[in-house]
């Protein structure tokens, strides 16, 4: 692969140019791409027919990084000792305010052309440092790691293999989660059989209903330029923006080997008690009902993106609401009552619901119950967790 030295900046790349537009709903056909002031735009890469170029990747991982330098190394070693040859770490500093730079401007004088730098002098937070990662990307295949996990040295070959035994333009595996010092793991299954396969009206109902996570996969790169497929910027939560974006694959498939060590720590954003990462989820759950729209799966699957949508935006929000702050958040209990009774006002016939088990109980209470009920409620709740012996608790 021809040798690319020096760090690469945000603004040294190219402006976005828009891919081809398709359609594609039930099987045989091309969903649209996002048109207009969605919230995606094109990435930079080769038109997705163009031939194999001498020497080009077959898989670049992307690699976000902002405020991870005790990490870092493990996470760069894993990816630099893979199995498979012809791996690009394209890794982009997000404006990191520890030594991570440093770190990455060695990695890439020792591997020159194996290691790729695109330095934002700006944050735009995971899904911001990933869109510029993939316009700097060149390889077949995109992966997506965390810098503060690692990877089995087999996860590509194996990945890579799966795909070309089956032309699939999406391969998975599981993960295992890593907790503490001496790590403590936990296997996650990221991606069910029933997910898998050639493009059917089944698999797309299972993709969209369960989720997965992005880290665990490669993605054929022609899938996400074809379809101008970008992570929305400035939001946590940027994963959930995309949760449709799998039923464009004309075939998914899996490994059946946890290969990603996926690190659980204590200032993760699942576990943050800042208000506006409540907002985020919010905000992701939104763009991605507009997102199923512009590529079409909406029109093809109504109910079980609306499912998706309560899931997001309702179940994984109103817990951290009522009880992750020191207060209930009551203002953003009227924010999700206002939007139940403007998007749900007959929740109790919508097939939506039928997928989403806890789906009915907790609309309706939004509906029937005033804000300020729900945080008295919540304030007894707590009351009574204080005094339950934790050996008690459910």
């Amino acid at each position: 692969m021809p040798e690319r030295r020096g760090v690469l900046r945000a603004g040294d790349l190219p402006a976005a140019v828009p891919g081809p537009h398709g359609r594609a709903g039930r099987p045989g056909r091309r969903r649209r791409a996002p048109r207009g002031d969605g919230p995606l735009t094109g990435v930079d890469a080769p038109a997705p027919d163009d031939p194999p170029r001498v020497g080009r990747p077959t898989v670049s991982v992307v690699v976000p990084v902002h405020g991870v330098e005790r990490y870092l190394r493990d996470c760069l070693d894993s990816l630099l000792a893979q199995t498979l040859p012809g791996i690009e770490v394209v890794a982009v500093n997000d404006a990191s305010p520890d030594g991570s730079l440093d770190i990455l401007r060695a990695y890439e004088r020792e591997h020159p052309g194996r290691v790729v730098v695109v330095d934002s002098p700006t944050n735009r937070r995971q899904g911001g440092a990933r869109n510029l990662g993939i316009a700097a990307a060149s390889g077949e295949f995109l992966g997506f790691v965390d810098a503060d996990d690692w990877v089995d040295p087999t996860m590509y070959e194996k990945l890579v293999a799966r795909a070309r035994d089956t032309g699939a333009d999406v391969v998975d595996c599981d993960l295992l989660q890593a907790r503490g010092e001496p790590h403590r793991l936990t296997r996650e299954v990221s991606c069910s059989p029933e997910q898998t396969g050639p493009r059917s009206a089944e698999r797309d109902r299972a993709l969209i209903r369960r989720g997965s996570r992005i880290v665990t996969k490669i993605v054929r790169r022609s899938l996400f330029t074809e379809h101008d497929v970008r992570f929305p910027e400035q939001v946590a939560y940027e994963d959930n923006a995309l949760a449709t974006v799998w039923c464009l694959a004309d075939r998914v498939e899996k490994v059946d080997d946890a290969l990603y060590y996926y690190r659980i720590n204590a200032g993760s954003t699942v576990r943050s008690r800042d208000s506006a990462i409540v907002a985020d989820r919010l905000e992701t759950a939104e763009q991605m009902v507009r997102n199923a729209q512009a590529w079409g799966v909406y029109d093809d699957y109504p109910d079980e993106v609306e499912g998706r949508f309560v899931e997001l935006y309702y179940l994984n929000t109103i817990g951290p609401c009522l009880f992750r702050f020191d207060r209930p958040q009551r203002s953003r209990l009227i924010q999700l009552r206002a939007t139940a009774r403007t998007r749900f006002p007959d929740y109790r016939r919508r097939p939506a619901f039928r997928h989403v088990a806890r789906a009915p109980r907790v609309v309706s209470g939004l509906n029937d119950l005033s804000p300020t009920l729900l945080c008295a409620i919540a304030w007894a709740v707590r009351a009574v967790a204080r005094v339950t012996p934790r050996a008690l608790r459910p």
